[in-house]
């Protein structure tokens, strides 16, 4: 789950290479150690994702039950990381918005995978985007468009507007059928 720093100096990614999944970062030139960025026993930590300013990432628990399934990190101050999606919710791929104001992700609130959108780093609001189920979400890079996939492997997109001060998202239509390769 390589995932680049804003200014393209570094490269966070999870790896297992101490025998549990936590999160690192190396240098993008490749000079210099690997050095991690959260470690902790017990927890499984797949990185999602970095705001667009550096200032936190997003990962998820790999599903596990009975635990928080989305966590926030700050990259300043104390690094502590905080629960974002709780329960015994299976949430995963988030994304943060261009403006890190909202993030968009995958969780099975109403018994199968559908796209969310919630506020951050506050949780005031949350809103449910896809209707008929939907993975992967990812943001237009200027922020007014969401993209996801369908579960019969249709590229969808939702006009959304995250700069009014409260988030509004339209109907999802269908861009096109995606080819998507099995895992």
């Amino acid at each position: 789950n390589p995932v680049w720093s804003p200014d393209g100096s570094r490269v966070l990614f999870t790896s297992n290479r101490a025998g549990q999944y936590d999160i690192y970062q190396q240098a993008a030139d490749g000079l210099g150690s690997t050095e991690p960025v959260l470690q902790s026993k017990g927890q499984v930590k797949y990185l999602n994702d970095l705001t667009t300013d550096g200032r936190y990432a997003i990962f998820d628990n790999g599903g596990a039950s009975n635990e928080t399934a989305l966590w926030a990190l700050p990259l300043f101050g104390d690094h502590k990381p905080f629960p974002f999606v709780g329960g015994g919710l299976r949430a995963s791929n988030a994304q943060f918005s261009p403006n890190g104001s909202y993030v968009a992700y995958t969780s099975n609130d109403t018994g199968r995978s559908e796209i969310y959108v919630q506020t951050f780093p506050q949780q005031t609001g949350k809103w449910q985007i896809s209707a008929s189920g939907g993975t992967e979400p990812m943001w237009r890079r200027d922020g007014k468009e969401l993209y996801f996939l369908a579960p019969d492997q249709k590229l969808m997109a939702v006009d959304v507007n995250t700069n009014a001060g409260t988030f509004q998202a339209g109907i999802p239509k269908e861009l096109f059928q995606a080819q998507v390769i099995p895992p």
